[in-house]
């Protein structure tokens, strides 16, 4: 058998722990591979941007006469708000990519 990643060799030595022989079948971790997947897309979709942070009104304050002025608060935190969508994204599609990597390294072991 080749040389696996210490990743893959825990997932391989997790799915035998359950009373198997050491010997790796092809079929058995295949499978396990095929799980996995459907489980990553599951709990970790593919995702092709982040999502857009929302606010219900535009940020806008009115000032003692009236009038309408923009709330740079407001567009602050928006914009807070944004890059911590943007960073959870990233550690989304990050931990993502890894999780596949372990899988298509499973699906091609001969």
């Amino acid at each position: 058998m080749t040389e696996l990643t210490s990743e893959t060799q825990a997932v391989v030595d997790a799915f035998y722990l359950r009373g198997m022989d050491k010997v790796t079948h092809d079929m058995d971790l295949f499978d396990l591979a095929t799980a996995l997947r459907v489980l990553v897309n599951s709990v970790v979709p593919e995702e092709t941007e982040a999502p857009k942070a929302v606010f219900d009104c535009e940020p806008t304050l009115k000032n003692r006469s009236g009038i309408l002025r923009h709330d740079h608060d407001a567009y602050l935190r928006r914009e807070f708000r944004q890059d911590e969508l943007d960073i959870r994204w990233e550690q989304r599609q990050q931990t993502r990519s890894m999780m596949l990597a372990t899988i298509i390294e499973l699906e091609t072991l001969k």
